[in-house]
C-alpha cells in the first residue's frame, strides 16, 4: 500500500519536521507500507511550479493521503494537496494534535488519528490499520 504524507512546511522548523517526517516514513515502512515524503525526496523537481503537478502525480498513485496537522495553522500546499486527494476519492487519513481547534480538514478524513505529542503519535502509527 502507498501513503503520501502531506504536512505544513513553510513556517516550520525545517530541521524539527524532518526528523518527525523521517520518523514517521520509517515507523510506516518497518509495517511494509511505501511512503512518499516529498521534502525527503531529493530527485523532487526544483521549480516551486513543478513541484505541485508532481506531488498530484503521486497522490495519483497513492492509495491513502496522511495529513499530519500539528498546529492551528495549514499551508495552502497541503490544503491543496488534501482537496485534491478529496476529488480523486482517495482514502485521507489525518493525524491531528489533541490541542487543535475545530478544522474542516477532519470532515474529509476516513479515519482521525488523534495525538497528544510526536511520542503519541509514533505508537499510536505503530498500530493503525491503513
Amino acid at each position: 500500500m502507498k501513503i503520501q504524507l502531506a504536512y505544513k512546511f513553510t513556517g516550520e522548523d525545517a530541521e524539527k519536521l524532518m526528523g518527525i517526517l523521517k520518523n514517521i516514513t520509517e515507523i510506516l515502512g518497518n509495517r511494509g507500507y511505501e511512503v512518499y515524503c516529498p521534502v525527503l525526496d531529493d530527485s523532487k523537481p526544483a521549480e516551486e511550479n513543478e513541484i505541485l503537478s508532481h506531488t498530484f502525480k503521486l497522490i495519483d498513485e497513492a492509495d491513502v493521503l496522511l495529513a499530519l496537522l500539528s498546529s492551528d495553522e495549514k499551508s495552502e500546499g497541503m490544503l491543496m494537496e488534501i482537496g485534491y486527494a478529496v476529488a480523486k476519492n482517495k482514502k485521507i487519513v489525518t493525524a491531528i494534535k489533541k490541542d487543535i481547534g475545530n478544522t474542516r480538514v477532519k470532515d474529509t478524513s476516513h479515519n482521525i488519528i488523534e495525538f497528544e505529542n510526536n511520542d503519541d503519535l509514533y505508537g499510536k502509527l505503530k498500530g493503525f490499520e491503513f
